[in-house]
């Protein structure tokens, strides 16, 4: 866990800028779907992604959640120099 929140805190609350634009939202019950396009701007890159998050909402609050978004977006983005997405 800490391993995770150290790559988050050294590298994606870095950017130069982020902006999130929700695209679209769908609640049933206690879930909510909510669909998200990003953009990153790093001194180096800009990360450009699409998420989908599924999140359950109980008395208000989120008690869980999962995030799906491209995953070669993210290696294309975050390649070590010299490296790359397969």
């Amino acid at each position: 866990r800490q391993a995770f929140i150290d790559s988050v805190r050294d590298g994606l609350l870095t950017a130069n800028r982020r902006v999130a634009d929700i695209i679209g939202i769908t609640a049933e019950g206690d879930r909510v779907a909510v669909e998200v396009r990003g953009e990153m701007t790093f001194p180096n890159t800009v990360y450009r992604n699409e998420y989908h998050n599924v999140l359950i909402v109980r008395d208000g609050l989120i008690v869980s959640g999962k995030e799906y978004m491209d995953t070669r977006a993210a290696a294309a983005a975050f390649a070590p120099v010299g490296g790359g997405a397969a």
